[in-house]
């Protein structure tokens, strides 16, 4: 959970893992992000690079860019923009570009106390253009989608933090086409600037293109280094 300090912050994460036996699977993943924080404006990019390979065959590979504007006015209602870019082998995903904007509301927000560690929950409504494009006999997609989030970020004690984030995408024409993601990490701080970290990734999709499955799960492990 990044603070509320003024100015620029980055950080690098980096996972993998390798066995080897009657096969061999190897796989890792490089995460980045910063974020600029100046009074009553936030903005942060984000982004995230994935491969694995199993007997020398490539299983997985995708990666996102994601950026977002958000305008903090002393108000409920904080408006947002935000952009993505992605592409993900495994659901056959060759390019999916996205741009959107709706308005956050931070619902509940604790600062640090000497009895009450920060806490955080906040509820984002909006709205998106998407351009999807796939391999093999799926078409290609331009919608509108309805795009919603609850976020949860609690730092549990000084040294350990959650963030849960759950996402519900609807086509605005066909209520049937909906998607739900949801994205998790718990981060152990081992000193100031580096930390251990969990991470799941759950994405359900109500109708997925041929070939891919409604649903899928993701856990990891790793470590991010903060400077």
């Amino acid at each position: 959970m990044r603070g509320t300090e003024l100015g620029f912050g980055t950080r690098l994460g980096v996972n993998f893992g390798f066995n080897s036996g009657n096969s061999t699977f190897f796989r890792w993943q490089l995460d980045a992000r910063s974020d600029y924080r100046i009074q009553h404006f936030y903005t942060f990019l984000v982004g995230n690079l994935e491969r694995g390979t199993a007997n020398d065959e490539i299983f997985l590979f995708r990666g996102f860019l994601h950026y977002r504007a958000i305008w903090q006015p002393d108000t409920l209602f904080q408006p947002e923009f935000f952009t993505q870019r992605e592409f993900n082998d495994f659901i056959l995903l060759k390019d999916r570009v996205l741009f959107g904007s709706g308005v956050r509301l931070n619902l509940r927000y604790l600062q640090p106390t000497d009895t009450v560690m920060a806490f955080k929950l906040t509820l984002g409504i909006g709205a998106m253009w998407e351009q999807e494009r796939f391999t093999e006999l799926n078409p290609e997609t331009k919608l509108f989608r309805s795009t919603n989030y609850l976020a949860f970020l609690w730092r549990i004690v000084p040294r350990t933090s959650l963030q849960l984030i759950g996402y519900y995408q609807v086509d605005v024409n066909r209520f049937s086409d909906y998607r739900l993601l949801l994205d998790g990490l718990l981060a152990i701080n081992i000193t100031d600037k580096l930390a251990a970290t969990v991470t799941m990734i759950y994405r359900y999709d109500n109708e997925p293109v041929q070939n891919v499955a409604r649903f899928d799960l993701d856990l990891r492990n790793g470590f991010t280094y903060t400077f």
